[in-house]
Parts: C-alpha cells; structure tokens; sequence
C-alpha cells in the first residue's frame, strides 16, 4: 500500500499546531531544520522514516496516522486548554464537546452526496480550517453541526440520510477504539431533535 505523502505533509501540520508548537520550537525538538519542516508541511518533499517518527513522537500521532489519514488517539477527547490552534469562530469553540470522530459520518455522507469540494466550501465560509477536521479528537460545539446540517439539509434530513447515519454512527460503541464511556452518540436524535 503505498503511502499518500501530501495526507502525511497535513497530518503533521495538523498535530503541530494542535501542539502549539513553533516550526522553530520542533525543530529545536527533533534536530529537523525548520526549512525541512516547513518543506515537509507545505508538499515541498517528502517525510523519511526517520523524521516520520521523531515528529510522531513529538506531537503525539499514532502509527496508523499514516494509513488512515487521520489522528485517532484513543481515550476521550478533551477540551484545548491553550489557546485556538485553528482559530475555530467564537461561535464554534464556545461550549465545545462534539469531537470530529462523532462528527466524520455526516461529513462523510456530506462529502458523498454534494461532493468534497461542497464541504470544503461550506466549511471555508464559516472559517473554519480543513486542518481541524484531520485530528478526529478536536472538540466543536453542536453549533456547527446545525450550520452544517442547514446549509446541506435546509428542508428536513431525508429518511435515507438518517438511516446512513445510524449505520455510520453504530461503529461508536463503548468497545470501540474511542473510550466514550458508555455513551453511544445519537447523532441522529440530536440533528433532528433541533429545528433546521
């Protein structure tokens, strides 16, 4: 299976600034030259195995980041403590406690019934970063999810998409991968329990 380099160049920029930390501070980390680093982050070239696991290391990216695509760390997801690494609206970090994990399937069923480049559109009109959305522990406020919902779904949310949903969503068990504490999420009661 051959690795997808510019998903590796976003995942590590991702967990960098979730990090906080500096190209210059990771460098001084890892003995990485910041212009590799920011070679590396901006697709310039290529990450070698060994920068690969020096910067896993350091900004805390499971191994199987490299084949899914995505940050999946296990444990609940918490609440930034420092700062907006992303920059996330007010309005969105405000109250936040809906991870991108519990969020992903009605992206992923966005993303298949309007295209990517819709939800791309969407999210960069609310300014939000797509970088946010690669750390599946990032927290968001159920804000977003309406937005999102009534900007794709502005009548009610057809039967099929809920019955999409519900299948999606039945992978988030408490035996999952992603301790939830015995909370199995109700995207579906919680989308249509508001008004879009």
């Amino acid at each position: 299976m051959k690795v997808d380099e510019y998903g590796l160049s976003r995942i590590i920029l991702s967990a960098r600034k979730k990090s906080g930390l500096t190209q210059s501070e990771v460098s001084k980390k890892t003995g990485i030259t910041q212009g590799t680093l920011s070679k590396i982050e901006s697709y310039q070239c290529s990450v070698s195995a060994k920068y690969w696991f020096l910067l896993s290391k350091l900004l805390d990216i499971p191994a199987d980041s490299v084949w899914s695509g995505v940050i999946e760390r296990k444990g609940r997801p918490r609440l930034q403590t420092s700062g907006n690494p992303f920059k996330l609206p007010k309005k969105y970090l405000n109250e936040a406690s809906t991870s991108v994990r519990e969020i992903a399937p009605i992206i992923k069923i966005i993303c298949e019934s309007f295209g990517k480049a819709e939800f791309e559109s969407f999210i960069r009109s609310q300014k939000v970063s797509d970088l946010f959305f690669i750390d599946y522990s990032n927290l968001i406020n159920s804000q977003f999810v309406m937005d999102m919902m009534k900007r794709f779904y502005p009548q009610d949310i057809p039967d099929d998409i809920l019955t999409r949903l519900s299948a999606l969503t039945s992978t988030l068990t408490p035996d999952s991968e992603l301790d939830l504490k015995g909370e199995k999420p109700k995207l579906e009661q919680r989308l249509t329990s508001h008004s879009i």
